[in-house]
C-alpha cells in the first residue's frame, strides 16, 4: 500500500486552534504556530487526511520536513518548500501502518529543529465495503476510496461484469490505468480513464473466465512513478455471466434510421458545444445528458441521442491513427481536441451512457475490413461497445458510424449501420477478444468463412 499527497494553497489562519474539523469527517486541519506550540496534542489519527499548515518565521529555514514512521521504523518523508515567509503547507494521508509523525524545520546549514511529534492511532471511521453484488443485475460493484483501499481483496470472481468506482483524494493525478492480463501476453490490454467532476474514476467492464491477473494502477502524467492501487487475481472458481441476447430487435431497429436527430445536434450548436469542450468538457456532457434525458422516451432513444451527440462532438483522428505514440484516448482529451480513434469513441460512449444510467461496457478485439486481413485470433486493433437495455445486450460501434474521410478530410458521413447491430451481422467485421462478447451460441472461431465481410443494412 502507498501514501499519496496533494498540494494545496491555504490562507493564513486568523485563529491558532491546533486541530479543526472540515466538512468531511476524514479530513482535519492541523495548524502549528509559535502561539500554539504549547497546545499540541500528543496523538493524531491515522487513516485520514490532514491539511497541515506550519507558520514558523525563520529566515534560515530551507524547508519543512514531515516524516511518518511505521512500527518497523520505515519512513515516508515529505519535504515542503515555504510558500511565503515561514508558511509551509501540505495535505497528507496518514496510512494505517503509520505509528509516528514528526515535523521538523531544516535550515540552510542542514541542521534540523524538531517542532512537533505525534503518535498515530487509527481513526474510528466506518469502512465502505469494497465489493458488493447485485442479484438483480448480476453485476459486481467495486468501490475503492480512502476508507477501504487498504482492505482491497486479493481476488475477484472471473466471468462477471464489474462496475468500478475509484475515488482516492490523496492521489493528485487525473489518470487511472488498468490492465487485464492472461497467459497469452498478446491478450494483455490496458485501459485509460480520467477523473470526473466528483474526483472519481467510473467504468464497467467484463472480466473473462480466462483472466489470470487484473492490475489497477494510477500513474503520473510523465508515465513515471507508478502507484499501485489494487491488484486482483480473479478467483479460480470462475463462473459464467450470461449476456442475454434480445429475442426481438423490433423496438431497437426503430432507431436505425440513418438520420441524425436534429434536436440534439441543434442544441449542441446552440451552446457552441465544440468550443465549450476546449475548456469545460464535463460541463458540456452534463448539459448534453440533461437534454437527452428530457428528449428521450426510452433507453433506446437515449442511446441513439448519445450516438448522434458523439458524431457532432468528435471526429476520427485519421492522421494519428496508426502512430504508436498517439494522444491519450480518455474522454477529456477527446472532447478538448475534438479528435479520437476507436478507443476514444468507445470510452466516450461508455462514459455518456453511464451518465445517463445505462449499463455499457467497452469491448476490444479485431475490427477489420476486407482489404485488411489478419487471421490471428489474438490480434487487437479496434474497440466498440455493448449496452444493456431492458435486461438485454446490444452491440454498437459509434466509431464506424460517425467517422468517414475522403482524401484525408472529414465529410458529413453518418449512419446507424452499427447501432444495435445483430450479432450474426456484427461478427462479420468485429471479432471480440473474448468469445462471450460475440452474443452467439455456439461461439465461432475467427477463421470462419464469413469473417471480414461488410455487414449488410439490416431491416
Amino acid at each position: 500500500l502507498f501514501l499519496c499527497i496533494i498540494c494545496f494553497n491555504f490562507a493564513v489562519y486568523s485563529e491558532t486552534k491546533v486541530i479543526s474539523d472540515t466538512q468531511k469527517e476524514y479530513v482535519k486541519n492541523l495548524t502549528i504556530t509559535k502561539e500554539n506550540m504549547n497546545e499540541l496534542p500528543a496523538n493524531l489519527e491515522s487513516k485520514i487526511f490532514y491539511n497541515i499548515d506550519v507558520f514558523i518565521e525563520n529566515p534560515d529555514a530551507d524547508y519543512c520536513e514531515i516524516r511518518t514512521l511505521d512500527e518497523k521504523n520505515k519512513s515516508l518523508v515529505y519535504e515542503i518548500i515555504p510558500e511565503n515567509n515561514g508558511h509551509f503547507t501540505k495535505k497528507i494521508y496518514t496510512s494505517a501502518k503509520s505509528k509516528l509523525m514528526n515535523i521538523s524545520i531544516t535550515n540552510k546549514d542542514k541542521s534540523q529543529t524538531l517542532i512537533a511529534s505525534f503518535s498515530l492511532s487509527p481513526a474510528n471511521l466506518k469502512a465502505d465495503p469494497v465489493v458488493t453484488f447485485d442479484k438483480k443485475t448480476q453485476f459486481y460493484t467495486v468501490t475503492i476510496n480512502h476508507t477501504n483501499f487498504e482492505n482491497v481483496p486479493s481476488e475477484l470472481t472471473a466471468g462477471y461484469v464489474y462496475k468500478f468506482n475509484v475515488n482516492l483524494e490523496e492521489f493528485d493525478e487525473d489518470v487511472c490505468y488498468f490492465l487485464i492480463s492472461n497467459n497469452d501476453p498478446l491478450k494483455n490490454y490496458p485501459y485509460t480513464f480520467v477523473k470526473n467532476k466528483n474526483n472519481s474514476f467510473l467504468w464497467s467492464m467484463y472480466l473473462p473466465k480466462d483472466t489470470k491477473n487484473f492490475t489497477l494502477q494510477m500513474q503520473k502524467d510523465d508515465y513515471s512513478n507508478k502507484l499501485l492501487v489494487g491488484y486482483f487475481t480473479p478467483s479460480q472458481k470462475s463462473k459464467s455471466y450470461k449476456f442475454k441476447k434480445p429475442s426481438s430487435y423490433h423496438e431497437a431497429f426503430k432507431y436505425k434510421t440513418n438520420l441524425k436527430d436534429e434536436r440534439i445536434i441543434s442544441y449542441l450548436e446552440s451552446i457552441d458545444a465544440r468550443k465549450m469542450c476546449q475548456t469545460s468538457p464535463d460541463d458540456v456532457l452534463e448539459l448534453c445528458i440533461t437534454k437527452i434525458n428530457s428528449l428521450a422516451q426510452n433507453d433506446f432513444e437515449k442511446v441513439k441521442l448519445i450516438h448522434d451527440a458523439i458524431w457532432y462532438l468528435v471526429s476520427y483522428d485519421i492522421f494519428n491513427a496508426e502512430k504508436i505514440a498517439r494522444a491519450d484516448q480518455d474522454y477529456i482529451t477527446n472532447l478538448k481536441t475534438g479528435l479520437c480513434v476507436c478507443e476514444g469513441f468507445a470510452l466516450l460512449f461508455m462514459h455518456m451512457c453511464n451518465l445517463a444510467d445505462i449499463d455499457c461496457i467497452h469491448v476490444f478485439g479485431d475490427g477489420r475490413r476486407m482489404n485488411l486481413l489478419k487471421n490471428d485470433p489474438r490480434y487487437i486493433n479496434h474497440a466498440w461497445n455493448m449496452v444493456r437495455i431492458n435486461g438485454c445486450w446490444y452491440l454498437t460501434d459509434v466509431c464506424w458510424d460517425c467517422s468517414h474521410f475522403k482524401d484525408g478530410v472529414r465529410d458529413d458521413f453518418y449512419s446507424t449501420d452499427y447501432l444495435f447491430n445483430k450479432p450474426v451481422f456484427f461478427i462479420t467485421s468485429h471479432f471480440p477478444m473474448f468469445k462471450e462478447l460475440q452474443l452467439l451460441k455456439p461461439a465461432i472461431n475467427k477463421d470462419f468463412s464469413g469473417y471480414f465481410i461488410y455487414p449488410q443494412q439490416q431491416q
